[in-house]
């Protein structure tokens, strides 16, 4: 069988660089001391080892990604991919082409280290069954990726986003699947120290599912791929305590376009239609037994602190969303 060397954008010798460079971060630990001095002799050289944002190593990668063309980008992300085992050589134009939609800033090459060979068999047949956003949607979403990324450090606080770099950051906030694991209990959690094997531990998860996908079905997929995890030595047990079918209504629906009318009258300014999650079960049985869609639209912002302490809302934007409540009626009477 002839196989066919791919041309590269990207000089051997720069992948040779960023190999070399990205070794050195597996050494790299978590932070244990922020407030650690400069000098090395002051903490006993831990700093050296730990994973700073100013790391200079970090620093000199960060500026070598980003002074690659867009072509050596896609390439070094492509390579990424097809060097731990997430594609072959025969399907180097796929990857490509996967590459030059992800998000190709350091961290997601850096972290590659721990990512493994193989997407799991359960997270594939998740995958499989997820509904893709419309060609629509993605061209929407590109124009604002990078600002909503950018918002969404800032509000976070988080030195990277994770998940999977493939798809832009609003894709894997709207339109994929998510796995999250909401508390781990296990073992001594107390002050000092205790050499104390825990005999029991315990997680609580959560699914962010979307259209196509059954709570069911997924449930069913988690459970069977966690037992494949579970050593013989530990007897697991899973409970299922509730879930949703996941429900979206069309970008394109009469009833949303007037939603968004409403909302550019009551608000002066045109809203951003995007996908989010959230757990309202009940909406996808009013469009199963009504066949009727619904139509939500929210006025919070970001920073509210919804269901946590003490949340607030703006009273502009309340102001704001009872004028477009009442626009909407007006607009949806005009069809």
């Amino acid at each position: 069988m002839t196989v066919t060397t791919p041309s590269l954008s990207i000089s051997p010798e720069k992948v040779c660089f960023f190999v070399v460079k990205a070794r050195e971060f597996d050494v790299k630990d978590v932070v244990t001391n922020p407030d650690s001095g400069s000098n090395p002799t002051d903490d006993a050289m831990l700093a050296v080892l730990e994973d700073h944002p100013d790391d200079p190593t970090y620093q000199e990668l960060r500026s070598f990604i980003g002074a690659l063309n867009e072509d050596e980008q896609i390439d070094l992300v492509a390579l990424t991919w097809l060097g731990r085992g997430d594609g072959t050589i025969d399907e180097w134009d796929d990857l490509r082409r996967e590459a030059a939609r992800a998000d190709r800033s350091l961290h997601p090459l850096v972290s590659i280290r721990t990512t493994p060979a193989r997407v799991p068999s359960c997270t594939m047949a998740v995958s499989d069954e997820v509904r893709p956003p419309t060609d629509e949607e993605l061209a929407d979403w590109k124009k604002k990726d990078a600002h909503y990324a950018k918002m969404i450090l800032k509000m976070s606080g988080a030195h990277a986003l994770e998940g999977e770099p493939e798809f832009l950051a609003l894709e894997r906030t709207g339109s994929r699947p998510t796995l999250d694991a909401n508390g781990i209990i296990g073992g001594f959690t107390g002050d000092g120290e205790k050499t104390v094997i825990p005999a029991r531990a315990t997680a609580k998860v959560s699914m962010r599912l979307v259209p196509n996908q059954h709570p069911d079905t997924i449930a069913r997929l988690f459970e069977e791929h966690v037992k494949k995890l579970a050593p013989k030595t530990v007897e697991l047990k899973v409970t299922r305590m509730h879930g949703g079918k996941p429900w979206m209504t069309s970008y394109d629906n009469p009833f949303v376009q007037a939603a968004g009318r409403a909302i550019e009258r009551g608000f002066g300014r045109a809203p951003v239609f995007t996908r989010e999650g959230g757990s309202i079960p009940v909406v996808s049985t009013f469009q199963e037994e009504l066949g009727l869609p619904s139509v939500l639209f929210g006025v919070g912002l970001p920073d509210e602190n919804a269901h946590a302490p003490n949340e607030k809302l703006d009273v502009a934007n309340f102001h704001g969303g009872i004028i477009s409540s009442a626009l909407l009626y007006e607009e949806i009477a005009k069809r």
